[in-house]
């Protein structure tokens, strides 16, 4: 019988705590693209934003240190 009632506590346990991560914080999707004016590797997200905005994209982050993408909201 203990066990027994071990195991349904358990269960509501898992169950309570699955319900609490249930609403997830959901962001816009990011529209991405290489940059066409940025050349040479890619050091700088500054320098990466700096050639983005030359192509009207808001926002540029360095990828792996070789290139860059430009980012804007879809």
């Amino acid at each position: 019988m203990e066990k027994k009632f071990f195991g349904v506590m358990l269960l509501l346990l898992f169950l309570f705590a699955s319900e609490m991560n249930m609403v997830a914080k959901v962001e816009g999707a990011r529209c991405r693209k290489p940059s066409k004016y940025f050349k040479g590797l890619c050091g700088s997200d500054k320098a990466c934003t700096t050639a983005c905005g030359q192509e009207s994209w808001p926002a540029g982050r360095c990828i792996v240190g070789f290139r860059c993408e430009c980012q804007r909201p879809c």
